[in-house]
């Protein structure tokens, strides 16, 4: 890229003109929705195994060995089922509200279809306490997490943008100063802004819009202290970034020193 490049990236990033970051603000979403369906259509529950009369369905008649990847994929999938089942059975017989009697029906459901699993597949409660704690990180972290990212930095390019063309060349240091501020806030809106992507995300995968106690095992749910501290570096990185860059001698002045 040429000099003459670098300085119109420059100017359109970092002083006041918007016009980049606001084409990608257009475009990204379009390409992160359309990974993020597909992404959602490999990891979704099978629709042949999905009802609400607690049926136990279309789970295969035997396991891989002990170990194998297949064994612990097809496990994680028949307790995501099993806990599937369980809530909607209870949407179904005792109204969709956090009563006693919602919650008698889903561990209902939910024990009678960890059962089932046992009776099959010959597995241990330990087994199935392991699955229950699985899920595919991959799908997760390309779904999900990336996403975030990216779409929190191309937003945080244009705040911070905004932010630094309010001051002038010589008040660099206040800018500095009120982006410092400002981390924090900007992270914890990451942190939620996350936590409601991964939640919409896994309502895809589950194809139902309640998922219930299963929001606290999402892993933006789990570690919100981390995509905190993460969040803040990022925007932490951006604000850095513009203030030095504006210090930087522009086209016009490197040729005026010629």
């Amino acid at each position: 890229m040429s000099v003459i490049d670098r300085d119109e990236v420059r100017r359109l990033l970092f002083q006041g003109d918007h016009a980049f970051v606001v084409e990608n603000t257009r475009t990204i979403p379009r390409w992160i929705l359309g990974a993020t369906a597909c992404l959602c259509a490999v990891g979704c529950l099978p629709r042949a195994r999905i009802n609400a009369a607690c049926r136990w369905t279309g789970d295969a008649s035997t396991l891989g060995p002990a170990g194998d990847l297949a064994r612990r994929a097809h496990m994680t999938e028949d307790v995501r089922v099993a806990k599937d089942l369980g809530i909607r059975y209870a949407d179904a017989s005792a109204e969709r509200m956090p009563t006693p009697a919602w919650q008698q029906a889903r561990a209902w459901c939910t024990e009678r279809s960890i059962a089932e699993i046992m009776a099959a597949h010959g597995v241990s409660p330990e087994e199935v306490a392991v699955a229950a704690g699985t899920r595919e990180l991959w799908i997760d972290m390309l779904a999900v997490f990336l996403p975030a990212a990216l779409s929190f930095l191309v937003a945080s390019t244009a705040f911070v943008g905004r932010v630094v063309a309010g001051y002038d060349h010589t008040d660099d240091g206040v800018a500095a100063v009120v982006l410092s501020a400002l981390t924090p806030l900007a992270g914890g809106v990451a942190v939620v802004l996350t936590q409601t992507w991964s939640v919409l995300v896994e309502q895809l995968r589950l194809r139902d819009e309640h998922i219930s106690y299963r929001t606290f095992e999402l892993p933006a749910n789990r570690h919100g202290w981390l995509l905190w501290s993460i969040a803040m570096a990022l925007f932490a990185g951006v604000s850095a970034v513009a203030v030095l860059r504006r210090r930087e001698p522009t086209l016009s002045q490197r040729r005026a020193n010629l």
